[in-house]
């Protein structure tokens, strides 16, 4: 098996230089949590199955990992469950942002959320023509999601959004199993 040389690996990385830490820095403790956040993990318990996981979301979604495939002309964008700080980190970083503007298919992330689309990935980036779909249905605790101005201002881009929970407004290009169980469209590539 050949070796990688470090001029390969370095043209390589998985990750932007910012997400990696040097052998010297590493942690074999791994206390990478502050006294706080142990304690919200340990009182995680006391409560409820939703507050658990309410609690679990709020320590978690900000380590979101934002995923891109391109194949050919497709680009299709699954920004998972980040939260504003993994956004802005995005944006702001020439090369995704030129990335994301590549963008023909958006999976809405954190189900539409008021943290799960930044208005400037909608109006100043993704660009028009693409497809979305977003996995939402009606929960009386979160009676805020999906967020109405996020699905409106996707609506109003020329583009095309299924929604989950709204299988009447699927547009063109869209299909449904008989059982509702999935949603389908193709991309060209």
């Amino acid at each position: 098996m050949e070796s990688m040389s470090s001029s390969d690996y370095e043209a390589h990385r998985p990750f932007h230089p910012d997400w990696a830490k040097k052998a010297e820095q590493h942690d074999p403790d791994h206390k990478v949590l502050s006294a706080a956040e142990l304690k919200k993990l340990e009182n995680i318990g006391e409560g409820t199955e939703l507050e658990v996981a309410v609690q679990l979301e709020d320590a978690v979604n900000g380590t979101s990992l934002m995923i891109v495939f391109e194949m050919g002309k497709a680009c299709l964008f699954f920004p998972g469950d980040a939260q504003n700080g993994t956004w802005k980190a995005a944006l702001g970083d020439p090369e995704w942002r030129e990335l994301m503007k590549r963008t023909n298919f958006y999976k809405v992330g954190h189900h539409g959320s008021h943290n799960a689309t930044p208005k400037e990935f909608v109006f100043d980036v993704l660009k028009q023509g693409f497809k979305a779909m977003a996995s939402v249905r009606p929960i009386k605790t979160f009676k805020f999601i999906p967020k109405s101005e996020l699905m409106t201002a996707l609506k109003e881009k020329p583009g095309r959004i299924a929604r989950s929970d709204l299988p009447e407004e699927d547009p063109p290009g869209f299909t449904r199993d008989v059982n509702d169980f999935c949603v389908e469209t193709k991309i060209s590539i």
